[in-house]
C-alpha cells in the first residue's frame, strides 16, 4: 500500500521586532507617542549607509531580516505585467504584503552585494548639512505636491505641481547649487509608508535592494568611490515619509547662516555651526587627496 505524500509546511512570517522595525518616532511598531518628533539625526543615517559601504556583518543580519525573512508568500504575475517584472516576487508579510518585485533572489543577491563591498574598502561618506538642508526642502515638496520627482516647478508652489513634469521646472542640479557649490553628484528620492517602520537601516536596505529599478542605479551610486558627501532629508506627511537624499563628490556651502536659522530642523538633525566647520575641513581633506 502506497503512503500518504507528506504536505509542505506553508513557512511562516516572523515577528516583527527589534530595532530594525522602529518607526519614524524611534519606536516600536505597537508603541504610541503624544507629541512626536523626528527621532534619527543626519550621522544615524549617515551611519547605516556607511555600514553598507563597508559591508558590516551586523547591518546585513539586520537586512536580511528586513528584505529576506518576511518574503514568504510568490505572488502571480498579473499578465498585464509580465515581460516588465523580471524574477519571482514575493509579498513581504512585515510591510503590509507589499509586492517586491525581485523577490528572495533580488535580495539574496543584495545580501551578497554588500558582503563584497567589505573587499572594495571604499572610504566612508562624510556628512554634508548644506545639501541635507536641500534634501529636506525637496522632501517637504513632494509630500505636498504627492509628486514623487527629481525637479521642481520653477517659481511654482508644491500645491500647484501636476506631476506630468510639464512647464519650466529646477533640476536637483539647480536646486543644489542655490546652496553649494560642487562638481559631480546625485540624487535618491522615494517614499515610504510609515506603518512599514522608518529608521536609517531600514531605509538604506530599501535604497540598496533598488526593487523596482534593474539597472540598481541607486545601489550603485551608494557604493560609487566618486561620492565622498552624504546628506538626507525626510518628511512626513499623512502616513507616508518621503525622503531625499544626496551624493556628492564635495560641497562649498553658500547658505550656512540661512541654515544655522531653521532652529528646529537643526536640532532635529543635529547639525550646529561646529558641523559646518567639520564641512570645511572634510572638503579641505578630500581635495587634497586628488
Amino acid at each position: 500500500m502506497l503512503g500518504k505524500k507528506k504536505s509542505k509546511k506553508s513557512a511562516s512570517c516572523p515577528k516583527k521586532e527589534g530595532d530594525e522595525w522602529k518607526n519614524y518616532f524611534g519606536k516600536a511598531p505597537k508603541d504610541s507617542c503624544k507629541k512626536c518628533v523626528p527621532a534619527y539625526k543626519l550621522s544615524d543615517y549617515l551611519d547605516a549607509v556607511n555600514k553598507s559601504r563597508s559591508g558590516d556583518a551586523t547591518f546585513i543580519k539586520s537586512c536580511k531580516k528586513i528584505l529576506l525573512d518576511p518574503l514568504v508568500h510568490k505572488v502571480k504575475i498579473p499578465k498585464a505585467y509580465k515581460g516588465k517584472i523580471h524574477g519571482k516576487p514575493y509579498k513581504n508579510c512585515l510591510m503590509r504584503n507589499q509586492i517586491f518585485r525581485s523577490g528572495r533572489k533580488g535580495a539574496k543577491k543584495l545580501l551578497r552585494y554588500i558582503k563584497s563591498a567589505g573587499a572594495k574598502k571604499l572610504h566612508k561618506f562624510k556628512p554634508d548639512p548644506c545639501q541635507s538642508y536641500n534634501n529636506y526642502v525637496h522632501a517637504k515638496y513632494m509630500a505636498k505636491s504627492k509628486c514623487l520627482t527629481h525637479t521642481e516647478a520653477k517659481g511654482g508652489k508644491a500645491s500647484d505641481e501636476k506631476c506630468d513634469g510639464a512647464g519650466a521646472r529646477l533640476d536637483w542640479r539647480e536646486r543644489s547649487l542655490k546652496f553649494g557649490k560642487f562638481k559631480g553628484g546625485t540624487e535618491i528620492i522615494g517614499v515610504i509608508p510609515s506603518k512599514f517602520g522608518f529608521n536609517p537601516t531600514l531605509l538604506a536596505c530599501i535604497v540598496g535592494l533598488d526593487d523596482a529599478d534593474p539597472k540598481k542605479t541607486n545601489r550603485k551610486a551608494l557604493h560609487h568611490k566618486k561620492h565622498n558627501f552624504f546628506g538626507i532629508g525626510t518628511f512626513k506627511k499623512g502616513s507616508s515619509i518621503y525622503y531625499s537624499i544626496s551624493l556628492t563628490s564635495h560641497t562649498i556651502c553658500k547658505k550656512e547662516s540661512k541654515i544655522l536659522g531653521k532652529k528646529k530642523w537643526t536640532e532635529q538633525m543635529g547639525i550646529d555651526k561646529k558641523a559646518f566647520g567639520t564641512l570645511k575641513s572634510d572638503v579641505k581633506a578630500v581635495k587634497k587627496k586628488k
